[in-house]
């Protein structure tokens, strides 16, 4: 009869069970606090993404910039058949946490230099620096969505607002985006109804 004792037979078991929990564990804490020490972002966001269409009613490519506290959409004729590109306009609501498409005027009789509405953002008081007045700045990565062991499923575009280690996830508006996330001004005061 042995007087050895059950856990000291079976200490690398004990190892290989516990150590993963108590992994786990660690890491849910080490995201938990940021989320709950960091307070809530206060400022809505306004960002763009890329979208290329090759079908589209006009040759060129249309900037976005902010200007004199507003967000400024301008015409650049080309005649390259294949360079149509269309920002999309995006605005993040931080209180509900959604994100809604603003809409861009394209008139049909565009000319080069031609100044475009957008009347969603008129109204809004706009600041363009890299960090909100509550601290948040936005992370537009390019990332990859991990599959089975070494083989890739795609990559995508994400957007994030950070501070102090707490991340807050901008929502997909319907589709994928079909390029960068570009970060263009935080909503500093909004004078719409």
């Amino acid at each position: 009869m042995s007087n050895s004792h059950p856990l000291k037979n079976n200490i690398a078991l004990i190892a290989g069970i516990s150590l993963p929990v108590l992994l786990v564990i660690v890491f849910w804490i080490a995201t938990a606090i940021p989320r709950m020490t960091v307070a809530d972002p206060q400022y809505d966001m306004i960002y763009s993404a890329d979208y290329y269409d090759h079908n589209g009613p006009f040759k060129g490519t249309i900037s976005l910039e902010v200007r004199d506290g507003g967000l400024r959409a301008t015409y650049h004729s080309t005649d390259s058949q294949r360079l149509r590109s269309t920002p999309r306009i995006y605005y993040f609501d931080v209180s509900s946490g959604s994100t809604h498409e603003l809409s861009l005027n394209i008139p049909t009789d565009l000319q080069d230099g031609q100044e475009l509405a957008i009347p969603e953002a008129s109204g809004l008081e706009l600041s363009k620096k890299s960090i909100a007045p509550d601290g948040y700045s936005f992370d537009g990565s390019y990332s990859s969505r991990s599959g089975f062991f070494f083989f890739n499923s795609g990559y995508r575009y994400r957007g994030l607002i950070r501070k102090d280690g707490r991340a807050v996830k901008i929502p997909t508006h319907g589709h994928q985006y079909q390029g960068n996330l570009r970060f263009l001004a935080w909503v500093v005061q909004s004078n719409q109804p």
